[in-house]
């Protein structure tokens, strides 16, 4: 019942009566009444979708997963569409092929991490031009 307890919750507290999660969420009015009242326990997973996005809430909040009702705002960055063409080609490579390029990758990561050694080693002695 934690739904439905929580749905009348956060309805209550914005002032919304049925029909205003009715026209929020295009569900039709008996959902709404079904779920409102507890007649629906769960409601599918995308009607309870619908009524978290119409009430700006979190899912997980409505089936009583976490307390909060903020939407967690993801801030994951997101690759660009070569790089995601890229991964996709390395992920399709039979292991051989990935173990190849993991190889030369670190590889290059630790000439890199020489080179840059060896530059500030070479600015750290005094008189050495």
């Amino acid at each position: 019942m934690i739904f439905t307890e929580r749905l009348n919750l956060v309805m209550n507290a914005r002032g919304w009566r049925q029909i205003d999660l009715c026209k929020a969420s295009g569900l039709t009015s008996s959902q709404v009444a079904y779920i409102v009242k507890g007649k629906t326990k769960d409601p599918t997973i995308t009607t309870a979708a619908r009524i978290a996005k119409a009430l700006n809430v979190s899912l997980d909040y409505l089936a009583g997963l976490k307390d909060d009702p903020a939407i967690e705002r993801h801030t994951a960055p997101v690759m660009e569409i070569e790089t995601v063409r890229l991964v996709e080609d390395f992920e399709s490579l039979p292991e051989e092929g990935r173990g190849a390029i993991l190889d030369q990758l670190e590889f290059q990561k630790l000439k890199s991490l020489r080179a840059s050694e060896a530059a500030v080693q070479d600015n750290s002695v005094p008189g050495i031009a």
